[in-house]
């Protein structure tokens, strides 16, 4: 018999019963019982929910946060974030370019909300880091160019221009035939850190551009020009005056972001080193690639 709570009383048979209680959002509670002649067996149910709440919170803001749940449940976003998962455990992983990654596994009950405050703790320098841009980018002589700082490792050449989509596919299947594995294009978190002698667009800067921002007020501070903008074209330390590292070929182009911005799905951020800006652009157009992967403690 199928009916919904509450339900009878109802006379039947004496002999075993299964009573099974299910709803949209609950866990299905099944019960076997006995109800002997002449007597009345009550059942009493209270359903769990198959989900809960995980509230994930802290510094710094737009930071990447990977989350893993039960049921192959798993998201991508920016701190701060709150949402929906299944109830059970969930791995939270939080990233962000310069700072040291954070991990915590957290159990999700049905119903309630579970709470993760996060503080990334900024990258220690190892003793062969240096404030000296030219002791900092490393030569690997196989293509690559490791960056001590922010322990990243690069193509030394770029890949001429294309699309955007087809940037991420060029990088990500590393179809230039790079050593090592992970190679992808850079988030415009991991692009600035190549941007050399512009205070306002470097790591830390002004400009507010970064994984995770959600408005073009927040991701550009309100002006433009005057936080992503400011430097004067070709008065940077690099070669012919770009704001980039002689370590690399073509140091002066404008390349691609992998990070889409907020307010247009069509669009993507990018850096344009002859001016050290951070802007966006169609996704259509074409833009310089240079590929990224995560380098060795």
């Amino acid at each position: 018999v199928a009916t919904a709570l509450p339900y009878g009383p109802e006379q039947v048979p004496a002999g075993r019963y299964r009573v099974e209680v299910s709803a949209s959002g609950y866990d299905t509670e099944s019960r076997e019982v006995f109800v002997p002649a002449d007597k009345t067996v009550a059942v009493d149910v209270a359903l769990v929910a198959s989900e809960g709440v995980l509230e994930v919170t802290g510094k710094p803001e737009g930071a990447r946060v990977d989350l893993s749940c039960a049921k192959g449940f798993s998201r991508t976003f920016g701190l701060p974030g709150t949402l929906s998962v299944p109830k059970g455990q969930c791995t939270v992983k939080v990233t962000r370019t310069g700072y040291e990654p954070f991990e915590k596994t957290v159990s999700v009950e049905g119903g309630k909300t579970a709470r993760v405050q996060v503080a990334l703790a900024e990258a220690r320098a190892t003793p062969s880091q240096t404030s000296a841009s030219g002791a900092r980018f490393v030569d690997n002589r196989d293509g690559t160019v490791t960056d001590r700082k922010y322990r990243l490792v690069w193509s030394k050449k770029s890949f001429g221009r294309m699309s955007w989509e087809d940037a991420v596919a060029y990088c990500r299947e590393n179809r230039a035939g790079l050593p090592g594995s992970g190679w992808h294009l850079p988030t415009i978190d991991e692009l600035r850190t190549l941007i050399v002698g512009c205070p306002a667009t470097e790591p830390g800067g002004r400009c507010p551009a970064r994984e995770g921002c959600r408005s073009k007020e927040e991701c550009f501070g309100g002006d433009w020009h005057a936080n992503c903008a400011p430097c004067e074209s070709e008065r940077g330390p690099g070669p012919v005056g770009c704001y980039s590292d002689k370590a690399f070929d073509d140091p002066c182009d404008w390349f691609w972001s992998s990070t889409s911005v907020p307010w247009s799905s069509s669009s993507a951020f990018f850096v344009y080193f002859l001016f050290g800006i951070v802007d966006f652009h169609d996704v259509g157009g074409n833009g310089g690639v240079r590929c990224v992967r995560a380098g060795q403690d």
